[in-house]
């Protein structure tokens, strides 16, 4: 998937139910192998374990389990297309990003489907990670918020006690500052 910061492609990953999930911001090659291998429960990897071995390792480690990897775009291409390459033989995997030119050379080289992003439903996400919040504090932060990270962020300060953002007001006294200026001009 590939959808702009703070659509909920994390929560779109989360809801496909993988057996391992791994977030790719800034992580190395070996970080990300690692990171799988403990996931997924491999034996104990040797401390000079080279790149190969730990490919192999976690080849046969994540058999058949569907992997999870988030923001595939944060991380070098090579360390990406590789892992992808050796992994996807074995597994299924999802994958999301937020640029489509940032994993273009890994679109190039392998096969994808792109799944289009998710129509986050806000009051779901909401209520499942804020069950606190009344049905009328979840409403109308799910009114306000263009996005699901930013209905989080409100909700989160709602909870600890902040006052919710009033609502937009449609106001015509800037309009009518703007006229009153331009007549005094005009005059």
């Amino acid at each position: 998937m590939i959808a702009p910061p703070g659509t909920g492609k994390s929560h779109w990953l989360a809801e496909q139910h993988a057996d391992i999930r791994i977030d790719c911001t800034l992580l190395s090659h070996r970080a990300i192998l690692l990171a799988i291998c403990e996931q997924a429960g491999a034996d104990q990897i040797p401390q000079r374990a080279t790149i190969a071995d730990i490919l192999s390792l976690t080849n046969t480690a994540v058999a058949g389990k569907t992997i999870g990897m988030d923001n595939i775009d944060r991380a070098p291409h090579k360390t990406i297309f590789s892992i992808l390459h050796h992994l996807a033989q074995s597994s299924t995997i999802y994958a999301t990003a937020t640029e489509h030119r940032r994993i273009r050379p890994i679109l190039d080289r392998g096969a994808a489907i792109l799944v289009p992003p998710p129509s986050p439903n806000i009051h779901a996400i909401l209520a499942e990670r804020y069950p606190n919040l009344s049905k009328a504090q979840r409403q109308q932060i799910a009114a306000q918020a263009p996005s699901p990270a930013s209905a989080i962020a409100m909700a989160q300060a709602a909870s600890h006690g902040a006052p919710l953002p009033a609502p937009p007001t449609q106001s015509i006294l800037p309009i009518a500052i703007i006229s009153i200026l331009a007549a005094t001009y005009i005059i």
